[in-house]
């Protein structure tokens, strides 16, 4: 049985400006193959995506960085 799923995320340290990029990718537990996903940040730093899964699912956010900032990523 499938489901739809949203995945809310906020861009942290500092104070995000808003247009960043986060690629969001996911995975099927009983899967190797990861799917990606690029999404912009919102001004007040966040950033959405919806996905329909099947079973348990690995999501991991990831944000490359800037001038000012080290990226950063989380596992879910």
């Amino acid at each position: 049985m499938s489901r739809t799923v949203q995945v809310n995320g906020t861009l942290s340290p500092g104070t995000p400006a808003g247009g960043e990029l986060v690629q969001v990718s996911t995975r099927s537990a009983k899967s190797r193959s990861w799917r990606s996903e690029v999404v912009t940040v919102a001004s007040n730093g966040t950033f959405t995506i919806t996905r329909r899964i099947k079973g348990k699912t690995y999501f991991v956010a990831q944000w490359a960085g800037d001038d000012d900032r080290a990226g950063a990523g989380a596992l879910r």
